[in-house]
């Protein structure tokens, strides 16, 4: 077996396509693979039409592919031409690459797995090759990838979730993306730029009348625009918005911080330096659940809870309500929470009493942590991978980079080339 037909069988080609030489420049370590079609007549690639007569040939065209042992492989073709009386003239398809790429179909392959394993920087550096050309691959891979995705949803045989999460995600600074999250196969459904209702709503109309009414639970945390646009779009929404014990808590644990800084503002304008001091050091200790504190926390806990009455206060509450939560039944968290915001709206804690008038305004979705058994958790654990791809990347220049990059690590695509048979 001589070298060209070593390579036939590498590449895995077949008639009309014949490898007709291969070259070794060691100077350049590099091995290039000239590869020639032997046929007079093809089939138009638009209408598959038989018969068609090669016009000419395209100039000569080169692929990276696969290294053959330390030495960089390139395929080079001059591709025919045909001319079909209905489509004019085309270009005839290769099969080991696709249309307008630089890389064979194998290359990209392994290309994809090194990106999803390492920053495309490594990924770059192992494969020889530049970042942008790793991009543009990545580009194809998600484009590839969402086409299946659709193809499958339209067909069937990809069911679109009855359950979804939403939540927010700075991509740099104080720029923001909506992502959309399936909870139950723990991937992103799709990401929308700004955190605005209008895209949201329309994005959830999209889906059909239908997928709308099969929706069974949305989670996510208490931003009003995320609520409206479900409840624009989602039947019987009131009854599927899940909101989340943790952005309750949070609320919760906020106002308290902001009672104890406008105390310890309070002492330091009397320059009572012990106080503020005992203040500042507490703060990690009221942050703490109540439950099985150590003793050193819980004497800073008991000490402010003697000498700092606001402070005290707010600690209170906020652990009132994590109590609350912790709870199952829903008609019980139900009457506990109604005390629990008349007791805050009755007291002179302004910063608790906006969590009080949250918890009001949005009993229902509260309620429905506990009746439908659903939570944020799969949205934050989303939030914590999409923070990890942030890293991996280096951060993103603009929201098209960055949604690239979520969807093609965490959107559950197809995103490697399909072969040909």
């Amino acid at each position: 077996m001589d070298s060209t037909q070593l390579y036939q069988r590498l590449l895995g080609l077949e008639a009309p396509w014949k490898v007709s030489e291969v070259i070794l420049d060691e100077s350049l370590g590099e091995l290039l693979v000239r590869v020639i079609n032997t046929d007079k007549k093809h089939s138009c690639p638009t209408c598959n039409a038989s018969g068609c007569s090669i016009h000419d040939h395209a100039a000569s065209r080169r692929w990276r592919h696969l290294d053959s042992c330390q030495m960089a492989t390139i395929i080079e073709c001059s591709i025919p031409r045909v001319r079909c009386d209905e489509h004019g003239v085309s270009q005839l398809p290769v099969p080991w690459a696709g249309a307008k790429s630089r890389f064979t179909l194998l290359f990209e392959a392994r290309a994809i797995d090194a990106m999803l394993m390492c920053p495309r920087r490594s990924a770059a550096e192992l494969l020889a090759a530049s970042e942008p050309s790793l991009r543009r691959i990545a580009e194809h891979a998600v484009a590839r990838g969402l086409a299946a995705k659709e193809a499958d949803r339209a067909d069937g045989s990809l069911p679109i979730p009855t359950g979804f999460s939403v939540d927010e995600k700075s991509w740099r600074g104080r720029r923001y993306a909506t992502i959309i999250g399936d909870p139950k196969g723990r991937i992103v459904e799709d990401i929308l730029p700004g955190r605005s209702q209008g895209p949201l709503e329309a994005w959830f109309k999209g889906l059909g009348t239908v997928a709308l009414h099969a929706i069974d639970s949305v989670t996510m945390d208490f931003h009003d625009a995320f609520r409206s646009a479900v409840r624009a779009s989602v039947p019987a929404a009131d009854a599927k918005i899940v909101h989340d014990k943790f952005h309750l808590v949070k609320a919760a644990n906020d106002a308290m911080e902001q009672t104890r800084r406008a105390e310890m503002a309070l002492y330091r304008g009397k320059k009572d330096k012990d106080s503020e001091l005992l203040l500042k050091k507490a703060r990690y200790s009221l942050l703490r659940s109540g439950t099985d504190l150590q003793d050193k926390h819980q004497e800073r806990v008991d000490l402010i809870d003697e000498w700092f009455h606001d402070t005290g206060d707010a600690y209170r509450m906020k652990e009132s309500i994590r109590q609350i939560l912790s709870e199952s039944c829903p008609q019980k968290v139900q009457v506990l929470l109604k005390e629990w915001a008349s007791w805050v709206l009755s007291s002179a804690q302004e910063p608790m009493k906006k969590v009080a008038r949250l918890v009001t305004r949005r009993m229902q979705g509260i309620l429905n942590i506990f009746t439908l058994g659903k939570s944020n958790a799969n949205a934050e654990s989303l939030n914590a991978r999409i923070q990890a791809v942030r890293v991996k990347s280096r951060g993103h220049r603009n929201y098209e980079a960055f949604k690239r990059d979520v969807m093609f690590h965490l959107g559950g695509l197809k995103l490697h080339p399909v072969f040909p048979a």
